[in-house]
C-alpha cells in the first residue's frame, strides 16, 4: 500500500469520524451539500479561475485548488445548516438509544459521503491532470481507482445535473490545458 492510498484512506476515515460525531442529520445535511456542491463547484471553477487562480500559481493545480475549495465550502456551509436544525428540533431525542442509532448511521452516510467526495475530486483530477504527473501515481492506487470505480457506480444515483456538471466541467478544462509533449 502506497503513501497515496493512505492518505485516501485517512480522508475517507476522517469522513466517517465527522459522521460519527455529528450524527445522521447533520451528515445527511452533508450528503446533500456534496451533491449541491458538485454542480456549484464544476460550475464556478472557470469564473473562480480566472478572478483567483494567480493566487494558487495558474494552471492546473490552481484549478483543482479552486475547485476543491468552492466544493468544500459550499458542502460544509450545507451540512452547518442542517446541523442546527438538528440541534434546533433534536428529532430523536426522545427514543432510547436514538442517539448511538444517530450516531452509528452517521458514520454510515460519513463513510458514503466520503467516497463521493473523494470519488469526485479523484474523477476530475483523473480529467485534468497531464500524464506525466501526479495522474500516473492516481491511476497505480488501488484505493483511487475502487472510489473512482465506485464513483462511476454511484454516479447513476445523482441527478441529471451533477452528472452533467462532473463532465462538463472535467471537459471545459482539459480544453484549456493541453496535452503535454510526447519527447
Amino acid at each position: 500500500m502506497g503513501f497515496i492510498d493512505i492518505v485516501l484512506i485517512v480522508i475517507v476515515g476522517a469522513f466517517v469520524f465527522f459522521g460519527l460525531f455529528f450524527g445522521l442529520v447533520h451528515t445527511l445535511g452533508s450528503l446533500l451539500g456534496t451533491i449541491v456542491g458538485i454542480i456549484f463547484a464544476s460550475r464556478l471553477v472557470d469564473p473562480a479561475f480566472e478572478t483567483f487562480g494567480f493566487l494558487f500559481g495558474g494552471g492546473t493545480v490552481a484549478r483543482i485548488i479552486i475547485f476543491i475549495l468552492i466544493f468544500f465550502i459550499i458542502t460544509r456551509l450545507i451540512g452547518i445548516v442542517f446541523w442546527f436544525v438538528g440541534k434546533i428540533f433534536n428529532v430523536l431525542a426522545w427514543i432510547p438509544f436514538a442517539r448511538s442509532l444517530d450516531r452509528l448511521l452517521g458514520a454510515l452516510f460519513g463513510f458514503v459521503e466520503g467516497v463521493i467526495v473523494v470519488g469526485v475530486v479523484l474523477f476530475y483530477a483523473m480529467q485534468v491532470l497531464p500524464d506525466d504527473t501526479l495522474r500516473t501515481m492516481l491511476s497505480t492506487s488501488s484505493v483511487a481507482n475502487f472510489l473512482i470505480a465506485t464513483m462511476s457506480v454511484l454516479q447513476v444515483f445523482f441527478p441529471e445535473a451533477a452528472q452533467q456538471a462532473v463532465e462538463s466541467a472535467a471537459d471545459s478544462t482539459a480544453e484549456v490545458i493541453p496535452a503535454p509533449a510526447s519527447p
